[in-house]
């Protein structure tokens, strides 16, 4: 019961502005019903109910604690303004929530980046530098900072990626459900950021997610389940061996041998310190 909705009695307020509905039994409990009703259907407004008597209401509309609008509905006093008041304030915390969510992928990258990247680093022993690669330890006089990497801790943070909150926005339209992806660092957010976003673009991952909710039965709202993994398969379909021509084949066998050659080079490279 005391997780369930509730309505909010200012009891200094009813007994000091209306006391004649605060020590009216009847009064209080028509009010406090009608009240419940109001606050449950916002932002609809809901039907004028039969049961009232007509003496009550009319003292509740003439105090102003229940006012009449077009079609015989109904809201209460205070209603809108609390309500709006409370979009706002979860507007404010999904947006620091999401930029935060952001800005920690932002580091994150950053600070893969950076580690991929050789280092050189002059030791205390011998004059030369050697190459830093993610295996391989090598002593530094440097601190690392908050996001892993080598550099002063008063650097300014990284930029948080605008693609990466716009498609955040989106999740959070499109499933109706705010903080929908605000972690883009593990789980369903870094696979729409890693493997759609980042290689497709956002153009494309808003036109496959607006597919996908656009196949949902009986105008419900998807879930981060059903536009993530319905969107992989429009912008990473898995070609069927079975249909695959001797050409397709061919092509697939030589794309894959150039991303390993691609690879090798790479390597090379970083072990070289060309890169």
């Amino acid at each position: 019961m005391a997780e369930g909705r509730f309505v909010p009695v200012y009891y200094e307020d009813l007994e000091t502005n209306f006391p004649e509905v605060w020590r009216d039994a009847r009064s209080f409990w028509t009010w406090a019903r009608m009240a419940a009703q109001a606050d449950r259907l916002w932002p609809d407004r809901p039907e004028v109910p039969a049961w009232p008597t007509k003496t009550v209401l009319k003292r509740l509309v003439e105090l102003g604690l229940v006012v009449l609008v077009d079609g015989g509905r109904y809201t209460v006093r205070g209603l809108d303004k609390k309500r709006q008041e409370e979009l706002e304030r979860r507007t404010l915390a999904s947006d620091s929530a999401r930029n935060a969510a952001a800005s920690r992928w932002s580091r994150s990258r950053s600070a893969d980046r950076s580690a991929e990247r050789p280092k050189r680093h002059a030791t205390n022993d011998a004059r030369h530098t050697d190459i830093q690669t993610p295996n391989s330890v090598v002593a530094s006089d440097e601190a690392p900072t908050e996001s892993g990497v080598f550099g002063s801790a008063d650097e300014d943070p990284p930029r948080v990626d605008p693609e990466v909150l716009k498609l955040q926005k989106l999740a959070e339209s499109l499933t109706s459900r705010p903080y929908a992806m605000a972690n883009v660092y593990s789980g369903l957010g870094l696979k729409a950021v890693e493997e759609q976003l980042a290689p497709h673009g956002y153009a494309r991952v808003e036109a496959a997610w607006r597919r996908v909710t656009s196949q949902i039965v009986d105008g419900k709202r998807p879930t981060m389940r059903q536009l993530v993994f319905g969107a992989d398969a429009i912008l990473n379909p898995v070609p069927n061996p079975q249909k695959l021509t001797e050409s397709d084949r061919s092509a697939e066998a030589q794309a894959s041998f150039d991303r390993r050659v691609e690879r090798t080079r790479r390597e090379l490279a970083a072990l070289r310190g060309d890169e």
